[in-house]
């Protein structure tokens, strides 16, 4: 059972997180409210470290202040960029109603470009990708964990931002990670870099912080998505007041003599596991296969292939386990925000395990971070049936462009998402819009099939549902009698 003793047993077990003798931790099956410490920000220090400074800390507070999850890149925050006098031009063209952007342009080093799979084996690049993720990573970054992408590094290394080459466009996945007060500078050298390779730009997972940036320069965008988030502080299935079958299950499955699950926290900062990491890649790899083959041909669309592992610094993990000790799934909490919020992505089940795992992870994800005082628990974002607001888009092409979106949608498998978020409650208070970005204007072909792309949606495969070789009628309703719930 999630109760005080599970919670003693595994959060206080590493040197991220400590229960003094006065917390109360959260007991998710009672209705007394729990007591909760506060959760500070994302620091950069190594573990050993982190555990002297809190001493240091409690020593001079009297031993009152709790200590909370302290991660283990080594370098510093940067100091912010500040504004000086030099002007540059931006992607849009018409500036009639702009005043002039001046912006630091520091030329310490040159930009560079790297795959992701170099820069995760240089400790510098890693370093700092870790840490400006940390700093003003979103839901859109999810690409940071997908080694097909690729990261460009401004010259003064302050910022990265992260895309994939389509077509000779460069699709840029959530906004830059950098101090928005520098956005400008990043996207200039961006720019330049991708102008001699005669790259165009999407931006696709933009956030309302790019949005005011876009706004200002007039460029084409429309809102596809909206990101669905928890809070773990007032969730009503975590306290109870809804979610009667979850519960219910949870305790069955989490009862010895019944369900016989078991559950445990890793921290790969802290203490790394390569045998429990190969048994939870395990787990993500037969999840993606059974998702394959229930797909019945269709576009599995934003779906990307993780390596969960590779900024173990931003992660937290709950793993579930058998009676058998077998590994039955994991849910992967990446935080976000400067530590004041987390991203919970992926939360899957293995082919052989019980119904209701994933729920159960995803109930512990709620639970754990309740007693981190964290009021930000992100689903990712969903795509909407329809567009939302549209700018600088004439309106006759709006029309065509609104109804290839809405015949898109009605042919993908997105509509289980939703029904899977909607069991938990999500806080619409935190609803967020998501944004594609067209700094060139309105896109073109070329622009069309690199967002499919990277969404991971086959424009064979709506043309045709059923693909050119054909299935039956009886096939498909067989392939649609086999689809599991989403994970």
């Amino acid at each position: 059972m999630l109760n005080h003793q599970w919670c003693i047993d595994h959060i206080s077990h590493s040197s991220s997180f400590h229960l003094s003798s006065e917390r109360q931790c959260y007991r998710p099956y009672s209705s007394a409210p729990p007591s909760l410490p506060k959760h500070e920000p994302y620091q950069s220090a190594n573990a050993e470290s982190s555990q002297e400074e809190q001493a240091r800390r409690n020593r001079s507070d009297g031993g009152s202040r709790p200590t909370t999850l302290v991660n283990s890149s080594s370098n510093p925050p940067s100091s912010r960029s500040s504004p000086s006098h030099h002007e540059y031009n931006s992607d849009y063209s018409n500036q009639s109603d702009l005043s002039r952007e001046r912006t630091q342009r520091p030329q310490t080093s040159t930009s560079m470009d790297i795959a992701a799979p170099d820069a995760f084996q240089d400790d510098d690049i890693q370093k700092l990708i870790t840490r400006l993720a940390a700093q003003y990573g979103h839901v859109s970054h999810m690409g940071l964990l997908d080694p097909s992408y690729k990261f460009f590094v401004n010259g003064s290394r302050t910022g990265v931002l992260s895309y994939k080459l389509q077509n000779q466009v460069a699709t840029v996945t959530g906004d830059p990670l950098c101090d928005p007060a520098i956005l400008g500078d990043i996207m200039h050298e961006f720019k330049v870099y991708r102008k001699r390779r005669r790259w165009g730009i999407v931006i696709m997972g933009a956030s309302e912080v790019f949005m005011k940036y876009a706004r200002q320069r007039g460029w084409t965008a429309m809102q596809f998505g909206v990101e669905r988030v928890l809070n773990p502080m007032d969730n009503e299935i975590l306290m109870e007041r809804r979610g009667k079958r979850i519960i219910t299950q949870n305790k069955h499955l989490l009862d010895p003599k019944k369900g016989g699950i078991s559950l445990g926290i890793y921290i790969p900062s802290i203490r790394t596991d390569p045998i429990l990491q190969r048994e939870l890649m395990e787990v993500y790899d037969s999840w993606r296969h059974m998702r394959s083959e229930t797909a019945c041909g269709k576009s599995q669309a934003f779906i990307t292939i993780y390596d969960p592992f590779c900024l173990p610094d931003l992660m937290i993990f709950i793993y579930a386990r058998g009676a058998n000790g077998v590994a039955m799934g994991f849910a992967a909490l990446r935080h976000i925000c400067d530590s004041r919020a987390y991203h919970l992505d992926p939360c899957v089940a293995a082919p052989w395990s019980p119904k209701g795992v994933s729920e159960l992870l995803t109930y512990t994800s709620m639970t754990l971070l309740n007693q981190m005082n964290i009021s930000s628990l992100s689903f990712g974002y969903e795509p909407l049936q329809s567009l939302s607001e549209m700018m600088g888009i004439p309106s006759g092409i709006e029309k065509v462009i609104r109804h290839v979106h809405h015949y898109t949608f009605r042919r993908l498998p997105l509509a289980g998402k939703r029904a899977y978020h909607d069991k938990f409650r999500p806080d619409e208070r935190q609803d967020a819009g998501v944004w594609l970005v067209f700094p060139g204007g309105v896109p073109g072909l070329r622009q069309v099939f690199a967002v499919a792309h990277v969404a991971h949606i086959s424009i064979r495969k709506l043309a045709w549902p059923e693909g050119r070789k054909g299935k039956t009628r009886d096939g498909a309703r067989k392939c649609v009698a086999e689809k599991t719930e989403p994970g």
